[in-house]
C-alpha cells in the first residue's frame, strides 16, 4: 500500500512537472534589447511635449483636440471596458479573502415519526491559497487591466492624431477649393476679353476654343474638391462626435506650412518601447501565462477551512435555539481529474505561445512602420522643397508670359500654356504641403509611446477627479 501511494506521489510529481508555464522572460528581455538597439535617424526638433498638436498654433485645433479627447465615443468606449476590468480584478482580489454569509436551513425527516432541523447563522469558507493558485487569477487580473488600459491610450492617440490629420485634410481640401475657384474667376475673364478679340476678328477662333477647354477643365475639378472638403469636414465631425452641419470652422492657411518637431533619435527608442501596441501585446501575453499559472495550480491540493456560527435547534435534544459554531479545515486533490487539468494547462501554454507570437509581430510591424514613416518623413521633405521651386518657377514663367502676350510678343496660346503649367504648379505645391504635414504627423504617430503615455495619464486623473 505504502508503495502504492509513493507511485502516486511520484507521478503526480512528474506530471506536475510536465505541465509547467513556459518562462517568457528571456524572450521579453531580448525583445526590450532589441528595440533599444535599434536607430531611426530621426534629428529634429524634440517634439515629445504631451500637447504637441499646440505646436500648430491654432486655437480652433486646440478646441477640437480637447472636445475628441473628452467626447470621442470610442474614447468613452474604452472607458467602459477599463471600468470592467477593474471589477474584474476587485472580484480576483476578494477571492483571497474568506467567503459566505448568512445561511438558514430546516430539514424534516421521517422515520418512524417526523424528526425536525433547523439552524441560521454565519457560514464561511476561507481557500487557503497555498499553490497560488488565486494569486495567479489576481494577476490574470492585473495583466487584464493593463491590456485595457493600453487599449485605452491607443484608442487615444488615434483620435488625438485622427483629429490633427482630418484638420490638415479639411483644410488642404477648403484651400484646394478657393484656388480651383480663383482660377475659374481668372479664366472666366479671360475668356470674356478673348471673344471681343474674336468677334473684331483681332483672335482666331481656336484661341476661344482653347480658352473654353481649360475653363471647363478647372470647372470639372470643382464638384470633387467641394466632395473632399465635406469628407474631411466628416470625418473630423464624427471625431468630435458632432453633426457634420453643425460643425462650423473658420479657414486654418497657416497649418499646413507650420513645422512641428519630431521625436529626437535619443528619444525615439524609448517612444517605440513604450507605444500602447506594444505595452498591450505584452500585458495580454502577461495575462495569458497568469491564467496557465492559475490552471497549473489545480494539480496541486485545494486547502480550505470552513465554519458555521449561530443557533441550531434539533427536535427531541433540545427545547429551543442553542448557540452553536463549528470550524473545520478541508482538502481536496483532483487526481482523478488530471488527464482534463492537463490538456486545460496544454491547451493554454498554446495561447501564451501565440500571445508571445502576437506580441513579437507587433514589435516587427511597429519598427516597419516607423522606418516606413521616418521615409517617407524624408520624401516628403524633398517633394515639399521640389514643388516649392516648381511654383516659384511656374508663377515667373507666367508672370513674364502675361506681360509678353499685352505686349504682342506671344500669342494666347503659349499664355495659356504657362497659366496652366501655373495652375498644375499650384495644385502640386498644395499637394505637397499636405503630404509633408501628414508626414509629420506619420512620424509623431509612430514614436507615440512618450506623449501619448503621459497624455493618457492626464486624462485619467481627469476622470478620477470629475467622480
Amino acid at each position: 500500500m505504502r508503495k502504492t501511494a509513493t507511485s502516486v506521489i511520484l507521478g503526480t510529481v512528474l506530471l506536475t512537472g510536465c505541465a509547467a508555464t513556459p518562462d517568457y522572460q528571456p524572450r521579453e528581455d531580448a525583445n526590450e534589447r532589441y528595440l533599444d538597439s535599434l536607430e531611426f535617424g530621426v534629428q529634429t526638433a524634440d517634439s515629445t511635449a504631451v500637447e504637441w498638436w499646440r505646436s500648430y498654433q491654432d486655437d480652433q485645433l486646440n478646441r477640437l483636440v480637447e472636445v475628441a479627447q473628452k467626447a470621442n465615443l470610442d474614447v468613452l468606449a474604452t472607458r467602459q471596458r477599463v471600468r470592467q476590468a477593474l471589477a474584474d480584478l476587485g472580484a480576483d482580489e476578494n477571492r483571497l479573502l474568506p467567503q459566505g454569509g448568512v445561511t438558514g436551513e430546516y430539514e424534516a425527516i421521517d422515520r418512524n415519526g417526523v424528526q425536525e432541523s433547523s439552524s441560521v447563522g454565519l457560514a464561511a469558507s476561507w481557500e487557503v491559497d497555498l499553490f497560488g493558485r488565486l494569486k495567479a487569477l489576481v494577476d490574470a487580473g492585473e495583466a487584464n487591466l493593463e491590456v485595457a488600459l493600453n487599449n485605452q491610450r491607443a484608442v487615444l492617440k488615434e483620435v488625438t492624431v485622427g483629429v490633427v490629420r482630418a484638420y490638415l485634410e479639411w483644410e488642404a481640401a477648403r484651400q484646394r477649393v478657393q484656388l480651383i475657384k480663383a482660377d475659374i474667376r481668372a479664366l472666366e475673364d479671360t475668356r470674356e476679353v478673348m471673344a471681343l478679340r474674336v468677334q473684331e476678328g483681332i483672335s482666331p477662333n481656336l484661341d476661344l476654343a482653347r480658352a473654353d477647354t481649360l475653363l471647363e477643365q478647372q470647372r470639372a475639378k470643382l464638384p470633387d474638391a467641394r466632395a473632399q472638403l465635406y469628407r474631411a469636414k466628416a470625418v473630423l465631425s464624427v471625431l468630435v462626435n458632432e453633426d457634420p452641419e453643425a460643425l462650423v470652422l473658420n479657414p486654418a492657411s497657416s497649418v499646413l506650412t507650420a513645422s512641428i518637431g519630431v521625436p529626437e533619435a535619443e528619444r525615439a527608442n524609448e517612444a517605440m518601447q513604450l507605444r500602447a501596441d506594444i505595452g498591450g501585446a505584452l500585458a495580454a501575453l502577461a495575462r495569458d501565462v497568469a491564467v496557465g499559472n492559475a490552471l497549473r495550480a489545480e494539480l496541486y491540493p485545494q486547502f480550505s477551512v470552513e465554519g458555521f456560527l449561530g443557533l441550531t435547534n434539533v427536535a427531541e435534544l433540545s427545547d429551543g435555539f442553542e448557540g452553536t459554531g463549528t470550524i473545520a479545515p478541508r482538502i481536496s486533490w483532483s487526481l482523478l481529474s488530471y488527464p482534463v487539468i492537463l490538456q486545460r494547462v496544454e491547451s493554454q501554454n498554446a495561447v501564451s505561445e501565440e500571445s508571445y507570437i502576437r506580441y513579437r509581430q507587433t514589435i516587427i510591424e511597429a519598427v516597419a512602420s516607423a522606418r516606413v514613416a521616418v521615409f517617407a518623413y524624408g520624401r516628403a521633405f524633398e517633394a515639399d522643397r521640389a514643388t516649392g521651386r516648381a511654383f516659384e518657377a511656374a508663377n515667373e514663367s507666367f508672370t513674364i508670359a502675361t506681360t509678353m502676350h499685352r505686349e504682342g510678343a506671344i500669342g494666347y496660346l503659349d499664355l495659356l500654356d504657362a497659366n496652366r503649367t501655373f495652375i498644375s504648379a499650384q495644385q502640386d505645391r498644395l499637394s505637397a504641403r499636405l503630404s509633408y504635414a501628414a508626414a509629420q504627423l506619420g512620424v509623431i504617430e509612430e514614436f507615440s509611446g512618450v506623449w501619448s503615455a503621459e497624455a493618457h495619464r492626464r486624462m485619467l486623473q481627469d476622470t478620477i477627479g470629475e467622480s
